[in-house]
């Protein structure tokens, strides 16, 4: 009887608390090159995707990075289209939500054009390039700078504005 309420008791505690974003930013990291991260992300994310829209948005993306990692393509179509319709879902649900916007620019950047999944690139960029300063979590916008300065979807020139507006983030 004890050990039947001690797993109960454990059991709930689990399924009330939400992944760390922590956790879910890293998996997200490496999603794109390990299949095992991408399925621990779905399922780390999905008990949680109906009631937050940036965990919508996780579900969606790694939906969409694991169209990388199977070969039949069907199921790579599958994948990307539903992880597609899922993220434009959460957009929609919080427009102003930057981490999900960055979600949608990064996965458009690195699709391939025959994919037609572009549209939203630019105003995406432009977006988070004007809100990145006010955000206050300090791992995301390192993360998100990360990848601004890396990406192909970048120019030099924008690359040259974005050290500029933010050397301040990698100074201790």
């Amino acid at each position: 009887m004890i050990y039947l309420l001690i797993f109960l008791v454990t059991g709930t505690q689990d399924l009330s608390q939400e992944p760390g974003l922590h956790e879910v930013r890293n998996l997200y990291a490496k999603a794109a090159e390990q299949q095992e991260a991408g399925e621990k992300l779905l399922k780390l994310v999905k008990p949680y995707a109906n009631q937050d829209p940036l965990f919508l948005g996780y579900e969606a993306a790694a939906n969409m990075m694991m169209a990388k990692h199977v070969a039949n393509p069907f199921t790579k179509m599958s994948y990307f289209k539903k992880g597609k319709k899922m993220l434009a879902s959460a957009i929609e649900t919080d427009p102003q939500n930057i981490e999900l916007r960055y979600l949608r620019f990064s996965i458009q950047a690195e699709t391939p054009g025959f994919l037609g999944y572009k549209d939203h690139l630019e105003k995406d960029k432009n977006f988070i390039r004007q809100e990145l300063s006010k955000v206050k979590d300090k791992e995301l916008q390192r993360t998100i700078l990360s990848y601004l300065l890396v990406s192909k979807a970048v120019d030099e020139r924008e690359r040259k504005e974005i050290r500029n507006n933010h050397n301040k983030l990698w100074k201790p």
